[in-house]
């Protein structure tokens, strides 16, 4: 079952809060389940408390860094999708706000998955060893580059590039927790 506030934020995400609430999916704020699922972690968070029992700042960091590496791959693909969401009716940010905005979105989502690790390490809920994620900037310098110089079908092969560097920034930085 999911925390009382998870429950009320899944029905606000679906659309079937108590009041007539238009389903944040269709207002072009999905990427906030992502970044921010069930109010700052509390049900990604909750595993770690029942196995260690304690809630600390190293799940909430971590998972918002990771998050933000998820929520790049929707915004490659809004970017890519806008002009056929416009005309479908769907108010992606990117339909919103337009090119220049949903680029600066993605590069601030990539600056802000390096630097909350970095955080992480200076406030000391993280090892040294978790600055091993350094490895993936030249990979996320070249997503960032082809997000603010393609468009379009262009953008396909970086929808999997997001991808790969999530996951090779996940694999990096569970490396350096366990070290």
């Amino acid at each position: 079952p999911l925390h009382p506030v998870g429950e009320r934020a899944e029905a606000a995400l679906e659309g079937h809060a108590l009041q007539r609430v238009e389903p944040i999916v269709h207002a072009g704020l999905r990427h906030a389940q992502v970044v921010f699922p069930e109010e700052l972690g509390i049900g990604q968070t909750g595993s770690e408390h029942f196995l260690v029992a304690r809630k600390d700042g190293r799940a909430v960091i971590g998972g918002l860094a990771i998050g933000a590496l998820a929520t790049m791959i929707l915004v490659v693909n809004n970017l890519r999708d806008r002009e056929n969401d416009a005309r479908v009716g769907k108010r992606t940010l990117a339909v919103r706000f337009g090119v220049r905005f949903t680029q600066a979105e993605y590069i601030f989502l990539c600056l802000a998955a390096y630097g909350l690790v970095a955080l992480g390490i200076i406030m000391g809920i993280f090892s040294r060893w978790t600055s091993l994620v350094a490895l993936t900037v030249p990979f996320a310098v070249l997503e960032c580059r082809a997000i603010l110089t393609k468009d379009g079908g262009a953008l396909n092969p970086h929808l999997g590039g997001a991808a790969r560097l999530e996951l090779l920034f996940g694999v990096l930085f569970c490396v350096g927790v366990v070290l």
